[in-house]
C-alpha cells in the first residue's frame, strides 16, 4: 500500500513500526556504512513521528509505554522475532557463527534452513543441537 493512500494516523503507526525496524537492523547488519545510513532514518523518522504527535496530540512511542507496548506487540511475533523481515534482513540476523539464546542457554548459529525453519546450533560443550528457528532468539 502506498503511503499515500494511508490516513495521517495509519502513516504515523506505520513510522513507528518502521522506526522499530530501523532499530533493530542497526543491531543485525554488521557493515558500519549500513548501520550510519539506518541511524540517519531513525533521526528523520523520529523527527516526523514527534512533528505529527506535536501537531495532533497524540502520544506515541517514546513519551508513552503503552503506545510502545502496542507497537511492539504489532512488530514482533509471538517468538520475539519481527513479523516483517526482508530475505536480507533474515541473512543477517541468521548468521553463522552470531549468539542466540536457545532453552535459556547461550548457543552458537552453525547452519540454517530457513524454508524448513529449522536449525543446528552448538552449546558450550561443542555439542550440537537441531532445533526449529523459531525457538533460538538472537543475542542482541
Amino acid at each position: 500500500m502506498s503511503e499515500t493512500n494511508l490516513s495521517l494516523f495509519d502513516y504515523f503507526n506505520k513510522l513507528q513500526l518502521e522506526y522499530l525496524l530501523y532499530q533493530f537492523r542497526t543491531k543485525i547488519y554488521p557493515s558500519r556504512a549500513d548501520k550510519e545510513k539506518f541511524k540517519e532514518i531513525l533521526k528523520y523518522k523520529e523527527e516526523k513521528i514527534m512533528d505529527i504527535s506535536h501537531a495532533n496530540s497524540l502520544s506515541n512511542m517514546f513519551n508513552d509505554g503503552e503506545v510502545l507496548g502496542e507497537i511492539e506487540k504489532e512488530f514482533y511475533s509471538e517468538f520475539g522475532l519481527p513479523k516483517e523481515l526482508t530475505n536480507k534482513d533474515k541473512y543477517f540476523y541468521y548468521w553463522v557463527g552470531a549468539n542466540f539464546s536457545f532453552n535459556g542457554r547461550g548457543v552458537k548459529l552453525i547452519s540454517y534452513d530457513l524454508p524448513n525453519q529449522s536449525c543446528v546450533v552448538s552449546n558450550s560443550r561443542g555439542e550440537e543441537i537441531t532445533t526449529d528457528l523459531n525457538f533460538i532468539r538472537r543475542i542482541l
